[in-house]
């Protein structure tokens, strides 16, 4: 891999991709919704290796005349990471049209991508798939479907179906990735899971979770490398869990976080009111990662907020 198409460039996960890309000299252009100069890669602009594109996912198609329009050549070792997704005012909320749209623009997307010659497509999925498809194959006869993405999980499995068919017919190496909870070690998300550990330091009330669903938790910095890697290594029709393998509950993460923090558990957190351990240990199985491209992420240390 030499040059890296990166949608969703803007994004925390893809933000992280690209910088990482660029730290290991690799030229990449990065296609997003807003203006470079107020997104998380602002502090790139600048780079010598990066190109920017703002652009809909509506308009993909428009990308191979904008590549000629700022001579921007592919090459022959180009790899391209598909990231962009959207929904109403969160990846996993909105309508169904809302979220099928995604699944429209995804396949569009692997379409250009052989266009223009990329050589392999990487395409960011979510393990709320594998939530929907264990659901699907047995659980639905025995329990009630507990996650609030449903919608967005079965989005996610039909563009992956999409793609993987259209990988075929077009003739272009694709490979899968699913993630589980992506932890920015700033906190800045605004979800659940940063507000919880920002409480936690805070030492304040939070409203504890309700399930003890598995999870499994990797810092931005840590699934960056694995795009990276996957890029020159990872193998074509390959479905790869990006994680550490080794889930846990949110009740356990917290636990561990305030330990990390506050040298103690966290206090009053309650059990969990709902059992929906739809996903075993083996679901975030991250060894194929590592036996494919030799890197093993690590799991977020938090270090910086004790210094």
């Amino acid at each position: 891999m030499k040059k890296a198409i990166v949608t969703g460039g803007t994004g925390l996960i893809a933000s992280g991709v690209v910088e990482c890309l660029l730290d290991n000299d690799i030229k990449v252009l990065a296609l997003g919704r807003k203006e470079i100069g107020v997104s998380k890669i602002s502090h790139l602009s600048d780079h010598p290796n990066l190109k920017y594109i703002q652009l809909e996912m509506s308009e993909v198609e428009k990308l191979p005349q904008l590549l000629k329009e700022i001579n921007w050549s592919v090459g022959s070792d180009c790899v391209f990471y598909h990231f962009a997704w959207s929904g109403s005012e969160r990846l996993a909320d909105g309508s169904i049209q809302e979220q099928f749209n995604n699944v429209t623009y995804s396949s569009k997307t692997l379409v250009i991508a052989k266009k223009i010659g990329c050589i392999k497509f990487i395409n960011a999925g979510s393990q709320e798939e594998k939530f929907v498809e264990n659901y699907l194959n047995s659980h639905w006869t025995k329990r009630a479907y507990h996650s609030n993405m449903g919608v967005y999980g079965t989005a996610k499995v039909t563009a992956r179906n999409m793609c993987l068919l259209l990988a075929y017919l077009e003739k272009i190496d694709y490979i899968h990735t699913r993630i589980s909870v992506i932890v920015d070690e700033s906190l800045e998300m605004d979800n659940y899971v940063h507000n919880v550990l920002k409480k936690i330091i805070n030492q304040e009330k939070f409203d504890p979770p309700l399930n003890n669903q598995l999870f499994d938790f990797i810092s931005k910095e840590e699934c960056a490398k694995v795009y990276y890697h996957l890029g020159h290594s990872g193998k074509n029709k390959s479905d790869y869990f990006i994680g550490t393998g080794e889930p846990m509950t949110l009740h356990e993460f917290f636990h561990e976080f305030s330990q990390k923090i506050h040298g103690k558990k966290v206090d009053s957190l309650g059990k969990a009111s709902l059992d929906n351990l739809i996903l075993t240990k083996e679901d975030f199985d991250s060894s194929d990662v590592s036996k494919d491209t030799g890197f093993t992420p690590s799991k977020p240390n938090f270090n910086y907020i004790n210094q």
